[in-house]
């Protein structure tokens, strides 16, 4: 009876050490991916901080660009003023 819990002590105690070593096997071959997915986290982090930057600078290019079209639509309403003034009194000259 001794002989066959001993016997079994040492099939279980066979089995605990070649699961471990199947545990440490997987862990290991997950370390490179683990590692891989750290790196590429902190790219995904690094490209979001660089797209809200580039959105940033693009709301404030549109807004400078809507300036600049209202610039250009009062100076153009202002040289066509100068212009049809300039012909009224080419005009009241003849």
């Amino acid at each position: 009876m001794v002989d066959a819990i001993n016997l079994k002590l040492e099939e279980v105690k066979r089995d605990c050490d070649t699961m471990a070593a199947n545990l440490k096997s997987a862990l290991e071959e997950g370390e490179p991916l683990r590692k891989a997915k750290e790196k590429l986290e902190k790219q995904k982090e690094y490209m979001k901080r660089q797209l809200a930057e580039l959105e940033n600078k693009v709301q404030a290019l549109e807004v400078t660009n809507g300036q600049l079209q209202l610039a250009q639509e009062e100076n153009a309403s202002k040289a066509e003023k100068h212009i049809t003034k300039t012909k009224i009194k080419e005009l009241e000259a003849r």
